[in-house]
């Protein structure tokens, strides 16, 4: 069976072997080797990639080390509970999508305990709720999931969007443990690269779960499809459209322009999500824009962190005056500190951002950054009215970016100067800015009140109470 084959069907996923010796060979050994064969790999990748090593250091590597292998640091039951609820957001995305749902159920009070796979998410959640509370999930093993399970004791495990581990579902619900996915993305997902989520179809994860809530009708119809009884699934709404709570007032904006060192005046180009191998596009982009409006500022968020230095560095090389956002700091409002380009160097700050913007563009879509090519959200600029420019690869939102070209063909480019030229269309003002805030209006309207849907459904699944 031909893996185009099987992601067409995601039953076949599990039909495709019946088997279960078959099907555990077929994909959980790979797994057991990846886990074994990943630290030693990311030692050596730390210690040989400078930027890595200056960026990430060892301790965290060491600190992920003992979590993945279900070796967790003393006190992380200190959450105000023995029988915590824990909560794993698996991307860094993931836990700035459910920043909202972890503020509405009142985390930082509350008998929770919060994971994450990334480095990134996980010292934002550590800054935010504290280290007694933060740590990495697991590796989807036997022996490692029941360390975890023995030495936290929770209640309750709920997932953030994806529930890639299957044995620790399985595993949880044996213990007796409410398990529950939140936010739930199968439609989308499933039809573009994803192997963790390819594997955790296989092994049937959605069977060990006592409760799903989905985004989208689409959603609930494929669990279906896959056997998840209907009283068990719930419509909420997705948390990475629910984004009425970005929108800066006049004030706010004009003193976040302030503090960016951004004169009223100047107009700015916000790029979001960008990898280093779309730094060059990037370049001539700017460099094209700056001919065409010289006046004009930009903001780069790199897709990971890391590469920002570098990014940085190799901007300077093509003649623009670059500042780390980290290093930033308006002393007195004069123009010594006035900079070409700011590279934001610190996570979770983005979607805050996109409200200085006069025009965005959606980074990691123009260049293809890996087999999935899903693109970062183009909602978070148009939360503040912002226009999204973007290139070819974003599957994961076609469906936007369908509705986005009826409203404007052009919004989608192909090359630096084709970026460039609606870039100053928008600044401009020759694009139809209002059919695209229309649109994205009309998408963030629709998914208004997701967080408080979400809260709800696991307040009824959980037996809790509402924060006073």
């Amino acid at each position: 069976m031909s893996r185009r084959e099987i992601w067409s069907d995601p039953l076949l996923l599990d039909r495709s072997s019946s088997n279960g010796i078959v099907r555990w060979l077929r994909w959980q050994a790979p797994y057991i080797g990846y886990c074994c064969a990943y630290f030693p790999v990311t030692l050596a990748n730390r210690i040989l990639r400078t930027s890595k090593r200056s960026y990430i250091g060892l301790d965290p590597v060491m600190r992920r080390l003992q979590d993945k292998w279900g070796f967790l640091v003393p006190g992380l039951t200190a959450a105000g509970s023995s029988k915590p609820i824990w909560i794993n957001m698996y991307s860094g995305g993931e836990v700035l999508n459910a920043r909202g749902l972890l503020r509405l159920l009142d985390v930082g009070k509350g008998p929770y305990i919060l994971s994450t796979e990334a480095y990134d998410a996980f010292e934002l959640l550590c800054r935010t709720y504290g280290r007694d509370r933060v740590f990495f999930p697991p590796w989807d093993l036997a022996l490692s999931v029941r360390r975890d399970l023995r030495k936290l004791h929770p209640r309750s495990l709920i997932f953030v969007q994806n529930a890639y581990f299957p044995t620790l579902l399985r595993e949880a619900r044996r213990q007796g443990i409410v398990t529950v996915l939140i936010n739930a993305l199968l439609s989308r997902n499933y039809q573009v690269a994803n192997y963790p989520l390819q594997r955790a179809l296989a092994l049937g994860f959605y069977r060990e779960l006592d409760a799903i809530s989905v985004q989208s009708e689409e959603d609930y119809v494929l669990f279906r499809r896959l056997g998840v009884p209907a009283d068990r699934i719930a419509v909420t709404g997705n948390l990475a459209a629910d984004l009425t709570h970005l929108r800066l007032t006049h004030g706010e904006r004009r003193e976040l322009r302030q503090r960016l060192g951004l004169p009223e005046q100047d107009q700015v180009m916000v790029v979001g999500s960008a990898p280093a191998v779309e730094q060059v596009v990037l370049a001539e982009t700017f460099k094209e824009v700056r001919r065409r409006l010289p006046e004009t500022r930009f903001i780069v968020a790199p897709r990971w962190i890391h590469e920002a230095r570098g990014m940085a560095e190799w901007l300077r090389t093509q003649g623009f005056k670059v500042s780390m956002r980290s290093e930033f700091d308006v002393d007195g409002g004069d123009d010594e500190g006035r900079y070409d380009i700011l590279v934001l160097d610190t996570f979770g700050e983005l979607p805050t951002v996109y409200g200085v913007a006069d025009v965005a563009f959606i980074g990691s879509s123009l260049v293809p950054v890996n087999e999935r090519r899903g693109g970062h959200n183009p909602l978070e600029p148009l939360a503040h009215g912002v226009v999204p420019l973007f290139g070819p690869h974003m599957n994961l939102w076609s469906a936007l970016v369908s509705e986005f070209r009826k409203a404007w063909p052009s919004i989608q480019v192909d090359s630096p100067s084709a970026l460039a030229e609606r870039a100053s269309e928008v600044l401009t003002g020759g694009a139809p800015i209002s059919a695209v805030r229309d649109v994205g209006a009309r998408w963030i309207d629709s998914s208004s009140g997701a967080v408080e849907q979400t809260a709800a459904f696991l307040r009824r699944q959980l037996k809790l109470e509402e924060p006073l």
